[in-house]
């Protein structure tokens, strides 16, 4: 939604006694609430007494592309801190030469064991181990593919949190269920950057869909030669180091001296040859 703002401008302008009183119209776009994966839902214990450990996160996607989350990580802080996070769980992908995206408008998931034993109909991308305390703390979503910038992406404090986004999520309001709360995605504006405005208390889904995938990373074998290489051209080998593509040798392929004249008769320059012969059955670049 556009928000237009009347702004006057007083403009003086001396021009001998005279003074001119200028109305302008402006238009203020709001700032991208939407154009980023957000935190989308946290359950920090079960319904019954003995269920604390079981512990559910899920991601969202709300942006119009997939985007790479290869490396980032879940982090939690207790409530009475906010500063300092430990890892929970991270997005490693099973090798360097793979990247894990999350597809547009799709979710990714985080649980504990005890949780995915009490809800065997969710099946969690990740796994992590119990951490969050029910009374209050911290969930942040680090892009920690960097290490030296550990970028944060979304933030949710709850209960006696002491540095959520805005205001802590009131997670009285879950009393009587499961210490489920989410954000409404039916809705467009989804991050206000609140915490007690954007989530609200949940009851468990059936289910949460898997919407992640690998894609292989293109890797130049020889990064020496112009173009992309994914394999080793012919004619080449790879260096003891294995960072760039040699030649393959002229020594590999033999060729035999049949005849030498090195000082002719009568002669102190000049006037020398050599012969050389191919027995190969194939042509030899010199």
């Amino acid at each position: 939604m556009k928000l237009s703002v009347l702004l006057t401008i007083l403009a003086l302008m001396f021009q001998g006694f005279s003074t001119k009183l200028f109305l302008v119209q402006a238009t203020v776009l709001p700032p991208e609430i939407n154009n980023h994966v957000v935190i989308a839902e946290v359950q920090t214990a079960g319904v019954i007494k003995g269920t604390s450990a079981e512990e559910f996160i899920s991601l969202f996607n709300p942006t119009s592309q997939d985007i790479d989350i290869t490396g980032w990580c879940i982090k939690y802080s207790p409530a009475n801190n906010g500063l300092t996070f430990n890892t929970l769980t991270c997005v490693n992908p099973p090798d360097d030469q793979t990247e894990i995206w999350l597809s547009e408008g799709g979710y990714i998931s985080f649980a504990t064991e005890e949780f995915t034993m009490a809800n065997i109909n969710y099946v969690s991308d990740y796994s992590f181990k119990p951490k969050l305390a029910s009374t209050g703390g911290h969930v942040i979503l680090v892009d920690s593919k960097d290490s030296k910038t550990n970028k944060e992406i979304d933030r949710v404090g709850w209960g006696t949190a002491v540095t959520p986004e805005t205001k802590a999520f009131d997670i009285e309001s879950t009393v009587g269920s499961t210490k489920l709360f989410g954000r409404d995605l039916g809705n467009d504006v989804i991050d206000t950057n609140d915490n007690n405005v954007d989530f609200s208390a949940e009851k468990l889904q059936e289910s949460i869909p898997s919407d992640i995938y690998e894609k292989q990373i293109a890797v130049d074998v020889c990064p020496n030669i112009e173009g992309l290489q994914e394999v080793l051209p012919s004619g080449y080998f790879l260096s003891s180091d294995g960072t760039s593509c040699l030649t393959v040798p002229l020594e590999d392929s033999t060729l035999l001296v049949t005849e030498l004249l090195p000082n002719a008769p009568s002669y102190d320059s000049g006037k020398e040859f050599i012969e050389i012969y191919n027995p190969n059955k194939e042509s030899v670049d010199l």
